[in-house]
């Protein structure tokens, strides 16, 4: 499945759907996965039941702290020359369900609620004079997203932030992490990164 993932990411596979039909017609994917070139290719489902698994018992993150240690012992990547790269990875989450914290007080000022009236389970919602922080509302399908952007005049959206810790020289990725949207969220996440690559270092005699 890891090898799967693997595939996947360096092919840009955009889904797990997608990479299962990928491997059923590709014979390079099949010899890759060790798969028989007349054995039927395995279901996407695989990838649903088995991910909470590998990152519940650390499976993931021992396999990608392996790859960086053997790159270590090879020369293949310096602690000297590294960089930081930062990215907002969108939530799927809608601006409509970003609510209020306290919706009883919200529904207070909006009136009583009738429950003989007709309520559409896709309402308009119009924020024009509503002011949005994260102190007094939150996303009730994506609790962690956070309302973030990054420039001026840009449009503010429920986003998280990836950031990734790359050795310069050979362009190897040493170390990964995700973190809430925020402006000292970079640096946190950086120094922390930094840490987790030196962890990793040959131990020296």
């Amino acid at each position: 499945m890891l090898k799967a993932r693997l595939l996947q990411a360096l092919y840009s596979i955009r889904s797990e759907r997608q990479l299962v039909e990928r491997s059923d017609t590709d014979l390079l994917f099949r010899w890759f996965l060790d798969m028989d070139p007349a054995s039927d290719a395995f279901d996407a489902t695989v990838f649903t039941h088995n991910r909470p698994r590998l990152d519940a018992l650390g499976l993931t993150g021992a396999f990608f702290a392996g790859t960086v240690r053997r790159a270590l012992r090879e020369n293949q990547a310096s602690e000297d020359h590294v960089r930081v790269d930062g990215t907002l990875i969108e939530s799927y989450a809608f601006l409509k369900n970003f609510v209020p914290k306290a919706p009883a007080q919200k529904q207070a000022a909006d009136g009583p609620n009738d429950s003989n009236r007709f309520q559409s389970s896709n309402p308009e919602v119009d924020f024009q004079g509503e002011r949005r922080t994260h102190a007094t509302h939150v996303s009730t399908t994506d609790p962690e997203a956070r309302l973030y952007k990054k420039g001026q005049g840009q449009e503010a959206k429920l986003r998280h932030m990836g950031h990734v810790l790359t050795d310069n020289r050979r362009g190897l990725v040493v170390a990964v992490a995700v973190t809430e949207a925020a402006g000292d969220a970079e640096p946190a996440a950086a120094l922390a990164m930094l840490d987790e690559f030196q962890a990793l270092q040959p131990r020296k005699p």
